[in-house]
C-alpha cells in the first residue's frame, strides 16, 4: 500500500464492514509511506499458503503516521511461522485501535514465535483497546534482538485485552526481549 500526501490527505482503506471486505491475505506498509489509514476491515489468513516467516501487515521502516483501527486479523492456528498478524519494524506515530487480533501461526507443540503483534523497531507506537488472542505465541512481543533490528522508543500498550495466547514456553500475553 502507498502513502497519501499528508495528515489531511491520507490514503485511507474503509471497508463497508468487517464481515463485507474480507481480504484472504496479507498486506504491506511499503518503505517510507505514510499518512495511511486501514479501517473496517478483515485480513483472513485461513487456508493461505507461505513457507517462511511473513506477517499479515507490515509495518516497514520509514513508514510514518500510519492508522490501523476496527481491523480483524484472524487464521486457523495453521499459517504463520516467525512472525506476527500485525509487526511493526521500523515504523513511526503508528496506532493500533480497537482491533481483533486472533489464530496467528501454529498453534499446539509445533507452533513457536508466531505472535499477535510483534514490534522488532520504531518509536511512537499506540496499541489501544485490541483483542489479542488465541494466537499460537505470544500475544505482543517486543523485540529488537539485542538492537540488532533498530530501537524501541515512546510504546504505549493500554487498555487491551490479551489472552489465551501460546503454549508450552511461550505462553506470555506480553513479552519485552
Amino acid at each position: 500500500l502507498q502513502g497519501g500526501a499528508d495528515a489531511d490527505h491520507r490514503r485511507v482503506f474503509v471497508g463497508e464492514s468487517r464481515d463485507g471486505v474480507v481480504f484472504k491475505g496479507r498486506a504491506n506498509i511499503e518503505t517510507g509511506a505514510s499518512h495511511v489509514q486501514l479501517s473496517n476491515l478483515t485480513f483472513d489468513l485461513t487456508g493461505y499458503s507461505q513457507s517462511g516467516s511473513f506477517n499479515t501487515l507490515n509495518l516497514s521502516a520509514g513508514c510514518t503516521d500510519i492508522r490501523v483501527d476496527h481491523v480483524t486479523f484472524t487464521g486457523d492456528c495453521m499459517t504463520g511461522a516467525n512472525g506476527g498478524h500485525v509487526e511493526v519494524d521500523g515504523a513511526t506515530d503508528v496506532v493500533v485501535e480497537s482491533c481483533l487480533i486472533e489464530k496467528f501461526g501454529r498453534c499446539g507443540p509445533e507452533g513457536h514465535q508466531d505472535h499477535g503483534v510483534y514490534l522488532a523497531s520504531g518509536a511512537l507506537i499506540i496499541l489501544r483497546n485490541n483483542d489479542i488472542r488465541g494466537n499460537a505465541s505470544r500475544g505482543v512481543q517486543l523485540n529488537t534482538q539485542g538492537g540488532e533490528y533498530g530501537t524501541l522508543d515512546g510504546v504505549l500498550i493500554d487498555g487491551n485485552r490479551i489472552h489465551d495466547n501460546g503454549h508450552a514456553d511461550y505462553e506470555d500475553g506480553i513479552v519485552m526481549n
